[in-house]
């Protein structure tokens, strides 16, 4: 899986790309020096945040892309 990224007005926007069918699999963010779970999916997802700058937790495997 893939989770592709990206900041604008709003705040983070987020979804998963290159997934099987009813993939289902929460990620962990550190955002502002606390931990965030956001519950990614095949559609834009927006969480409101004052920052463009994440951590992507490192111990779950899958590959991220900006945009």
């Amino acid at each position: 899986p893939t989770l592709e990224y990206s900041f604008d007005d709003n705040g983070l926007k987020y979804r998963y790309i290159d997934i099987v069918e009813d993939f289902d699999m929460p990620v962990r963010l550190k955002i502002n020096g606390k931990d965030q779970w956001v519950q990614p999916n095949t559609k834009w997802q927006t969480l409101k945040v004052k920052t463009n700058e994440i951590v992507i937790d490192p111990n779950f495997y899958i590959n991220t892309k900006s945009i």
